[in-house]
């Protein structure tokens, strides 16, 4: 890594922290020099098509609960959420999940199910991640990595006004977590090769180069097409 590197990457973090700001309205009433410098550039042109490799996969399907969407949340982490919802008659007590092989639990919040992946680093963005549900013999799999927020998002919302700020910040994250791969040496890891990664799951990376932020997004984007969460 060089100190070009890490001004490109710090450069990368201060868009999307700007672009963050500007969603979530937290603009200061008279912008410093600092957030006018972030916001400068011009816009990441990444439409859906460019992140079309981390677009959300699913397969197979588990009687009475659906998948339904990806959301992040941003604190001192990212971690990356999929919404299920469930039908009337089922007991979530009739599902077991894991996440990368692992026995994992789904919380409820808003009147849905999900699934938290917590802990993502910067670099970490385009890993991708494997959830499982079973039931009996019947078995949900969805592959999903943070990036596949920032693909559906741009997928959903590409000519409406009122998504443009949400978008920018899409296209902010995965400009980053671009940046980030590149400062830490890391390949992309999208395709077929990140999702032979998903199944190599070990320890997490370093918790550097995280967002920071004092919100929570919680809007789910929402599935499209079969197989294409």
């Amino acid at each position: 890594m060089t100190s070009a590197n890490g001004r490109a990457l710090a450069a990368k973090l201060g868009n999307f922290g700007a672009r963050a700001m500007t969603y979530f309205s937290y603009v200061p009433h008279t912008p410093d020099a600092a957030y006018q410098s972030a916001v400068s550039p011009a816009a990441v042109s990444a439409q859906a098509a460019d992140l079309a490799a981390y677009r959300p996969l699913k397969s197979g399907s588990v009687t009475g609960l659906s998948v339904t969407g990806i959301s992040l949340t941003l604190e001192s982490a990212t971690a990356v959420n999929l919404s299920f919802t469930l039908g009337s008659g089922h007991a979530i007590g009739e599902y077991a999940f894991s996440v990368n092989g692992q026995p994992a639990s789904a919380a409820y919040s808003g009147g849905r199910y999900y699934i938290r992946i917590p802990d993502i680093a910067a670099k970490e963005l385009d890993t991708v991640q494997t959830v499982t549900v079973t039931r009996g013999s019947e078995a949900l799999t969805v592959t999903c990595s943070g990036l596949s927020f920032a693909y559906n998002t741009l997928k959903n919302y590409p000519n409406v006004p009122a998504k443009a700020a949400l978008c920018e910040l899409a296209r902010a994250l995965y400009a980053y977590s671009a940046e980030a791969d590149t400062y830490f040496a890391r390949p992309r890891r999208a395709g077929k090769e990140g999702r032979e990664d998903a199944h190599r799951w070990g320890a997490r990376a370093e918790q550097t180069a995280r967002q920071r932020s004092p919100h929570v997004y919680e809007e789910k984007t929402p599935v499209n097409g079969n197989h294409n969460v």
